[in-house]
């Protein structure tokens, strides 16, 4: 067993602390962070840009993996079921400790590192859960836990002399004060405040989720498109997504299919709508009088809507009248 560990960042307050107390151990580190299709990448404030600013902040050389199909597959059949939402915290947990595994092989670690509280989160932080895991993700005896260390026996790199037990630490449960004060002794003076976690556990959100893999998944960019715009379901299984401002108009735009139908009105600003699916008669109708209605034109009796395909660019007029708003609620998936 050698002297270079691998350590899992999140992007939240306990990685960042569990970094810092294992780094006084003078070993070699290299840290890891995961995204999905779920995650905001490392654009300023999400939990991406808070694992880059960790790994900096510690000088650490760090790798960014990007868990595609297998991590769709894991939501719709997890083995170890879901939490609040659509949310498979043990397989989730498994998943990327079976992925770092492997990184541990091309980078030259023989054990990990994770910021793991004893009792921190319900599902997946309980010890039988936290055991469970790491003997799924084969790794038993390989994981050391710095904040939580003193509750768990020894670890292989423990016993073999490269990590000091005595400089491990005895946190658990929910509280994060221990965790603050160490925060500011490793110089760490900005990290993002306790929220939701998983947007997978949010119920709106997941609506969308199971809406998708209801009516059929194809692609990445569909399940990226859930955390953009208003959503509808018009006839024949057709979707539609709607902007709700200019970046979000820009995004849903980037991220359609050549096939879908593009709406905006024609004379004034206002929002994007992209459909995909049926675009029949009905249903062109139908979103043109949506785009509408979350517009100024809203009381409007008529107001030109322009459509087209993307992959054609060639656009057509039609009338959009008047919606009300309870059938745009019947229409709308959240």
């Amino acid at each position: 067993m050698n002297k270079k560990g691998l350590v899992l960042i999140s992007g939240g307050l306990d990685s960042a602390v569990a970094l810092g107390v294992t780094m006084r151990q003078k070993i070699e580190l290299e840290a890891v962070s995961y995204f999905s299709a779920f995650s905001d990448g490392i654009k300023e404030g999400t939990m991406g840009y808070w694992a880059r600013k960790t790994a900096e902040h510690f000088n650490v050389k760090s790798h960014f993996m990007f868990l595609r199909e297998e991590f769709i597959d894991m939501i719709r059949s997890p083995i170890y079921g879901y939490g609040i939402g659509l949310n498979p915290c043990i397989d989730c947990k498994i998943l990327m400790l079976k992925k770092s595994k492997e990184l541990m092989k091309k980078v030259g670690a023989s054990f990990l590192i994770t910021g793991e509280v004893l009792g921190e989160r319900p599902m997946s932080q309980n010890r039988r859960s936290i055991e469970l895991i790491e003997k799924k993700a084969d790794l038993q005896g390989l994981i050391v836990r710095p904040l939580s260390g003193k509750y768990f026996p020894p670890t292989k790199p423990e016993k073999s002399g490269i990590i000091d037990r005595e400089k491990l630490l005895d946190i658990q449960g929910r509280g994060r004060q221990r965790q603050i004060e160490l925060a500011s002794r490793f110089g760490i003076a900005s990290y993002p405040q306790p929220a939701g976690g998983c947007i997978l556990t949010d119920k709106n959100f997941t609506k969308r989720v199971n809406d998708l893999f209801k009516y059929g998944y194809s692609s990445l960019r569909q399940i990226i498109s859930l955390r953009y715009g208003r959503h509808f379901r018009l006839s024949g299984g057709a979707k539609v997504v709607i902007g709700r401002d200019e970046e979000e108009n820009n995004m849903i735009l980037r991220l359609s299919d050549d096939k879908d139908t593009i709406f905006t009105l024609t004379h004034v600003p206002g929002p994007l709508l992209i459909l995909s699916g049926e675009d029949t008669d009905e249903n062109i109708l139908k979103a043109a009088s949506l785009v509408k209605y979350f517009s100024k034109e809203r009381n409007k009796n008529k107001t030109e809507v322009t459509y087209y395909k993307r992959v054609k660019g060639e656009g057509r007029k039609i009338m959009a009248g008047k919606i009300s708003p309870e059938h745009v609620s019947s229409l709308q998936i959240v």
